[in-house]
């Protein structure tokens, strides 16, 4: 008992081999420490930092957003994850055996919901997968081909854009650039925005102003999402119209499974290996992208218009329980996967410590941390491109709010 109390905490003590819940010794474990940190930091790096929490910013007030959100991470997040960490390494289970181990057989349904609930959120994910493998394939196809990507731009098929100008103005040879087909910057003052929005229709047109009809030579965004629409998505007009099989998403998406497999199909002994590459991985991709978000037009105004705060929005309830949601995708707790991991790790490991290293104190900090600012980054500069591309005015006024 002195031992026992001794102990630090977080730290498993140990027990004698007869105790009941001490699980079998021969459970598998990672090669090292190594592994078990690459599969935490791994599993915390997904679609939940990458799409969902830049969304959730530009929905719940910018960079306000971050205090409620720091706040769940300390205060829910991380003795959430603690606590999953602690349940697998002593009692060497998954999340459907711990609860027998700690004689509660009663709530076995728990790790069977969570179990559940995980399944249900892997099918969704590799449809993401299977997205993000069809636009591999086309992309090495065109490479291969020595042809322009599908959805690099729409040239001559570009739509034309309508801009509502000045009446004095509008007759002017200046008043559209004729290399691109766009307004001219200098004439800025001369176009009218609506209060909200872009103008759609000419019915829209002010006293004073005329409505302008302008072809653009490029429109780049306009070419992704007719790509993303019409040849990925390929959707029907409703539940009554089944429609074909998509053979490129159909082959993208069995290889999005296949891989799956191969990742675990011997445990940890696999996918112990894998984490190395996918772990990793994404940091080298995510730079990439924020290198040449970066570059693109008007990414100061994307990113800016992203994260500026409104602090108003902190007076909402909804916000803050958006961004305690988000602590769950974002570091993974809830879904017994971290009971799982923590199961196959060294035996009397400071599961604490552990925890703490892998997102307060440690490069793996930097890099989950790293998971949700970099997107944000990222994506905030494509879509101001997205706005200023695809608008149809484009006078400095209408480009901010599109």
């Amino acid at each position: 008992m002195a031992a026992a109390a001794a102990a630090s905490p977080g730290r498993v003590p140990a027990l004698p081999e007869h105790a009941s819940w001490v699980s079998g010794q021969a459970r598998a474990q990672y090669s090292n420490k190594l592994e078990l940190m690459l599969s935490l930091v791994g599993y915390a790096v997904g679609f939940g930092n990458i799409w969902r929490f830049p969304y959730l910013v530009y929905a719940h007030g910018g960079g306000a957003f971050l205090v409620p959100y720091a706040l769940s991470l300390l205060f829910l997040g991380l003795p959430l994850f603690i606590l999953e960490m602690g349940l697998g390494q002593m009692f060497r289970q998954s999340a459907l055996g711990v609860w027998n181990k700690m004689d509660l057989p009663r709530l076995r349904g728990v790790g069977a919901a969570a179990t559940l609930c995980t399944f249900f959120i892997t099918l969704y994910y590799n449809v993401i997968m299977a997205w993000t493998i069809y636009f591999l394939g086309r992309t090495f196809g065109a490479a291969f081909s020595r042809s322009g990507l599908p959805w690099g731009d729409l040239g001559e098929q570009c739509p034309e854009s309508l801009l509502i100008v000045r009446r004095e103005a509008a007759q002017s040879p200046w008043i559209i650039d004729s290399r691109t087909g766009l307004f001219n910057v200098s004439h800025a003052s001369d176009f009218w925005c609506p209060l909200s929005g872009l103008p759609r229709s000419a019915s829209q047109v002010p006293d004073g102003f005329v409505a302008v009809f302008s072809r653009p030579s490029s429109c780049p965004g306009e070419a992704a999402v007719r790509f993303w629409q019409q040849e990925v998505l390929q959707q029907s007009s409703g539940m009554d119209e089944l429609g074909g099989i998509h053979w490129g998403m159909f082959i993208a998406f069995t290889v999005a499974w296949l891989l799956v497999y191969l990742t675990i199909v011997n445990g940890i002994k696999t996918s112990g290996k894998v984490v190395y590459v996918t772990a990793t991985l994404p940091y080298v991709a995510l730079f990439a992208f924020l290198v040449r978000a970066l570059t693109l037009d008007n990414a100061s105004l994307g990113i800016q218009f992203l994260v500026a705060p409104d602090f108003s929005e902190l007076a909402r309830p909804y916000v803050w329980g958006r961004a305690a949601t988000q602590i769950f995708y974002s570091l993974g707790v809830g879904f017994g996967t971290l009971i799982a991991f923590a199961s196959y790790g060294e035996r009397h490991s400071d599961y604490a410590r552990d925890a703490v290293t892998a997102h307060l104190s440690s490069p793996a900090s930097w890099c989950s941390q790293c998971s949700a600012t970099w997107p944000m980054s990222c994506r905030g500069s494509i879509l101001a491109l997205r706005a200023t591309a695809s608008a149809a005015c484009r006078t400095s006024d209408c480009r901010g709010r599109a």
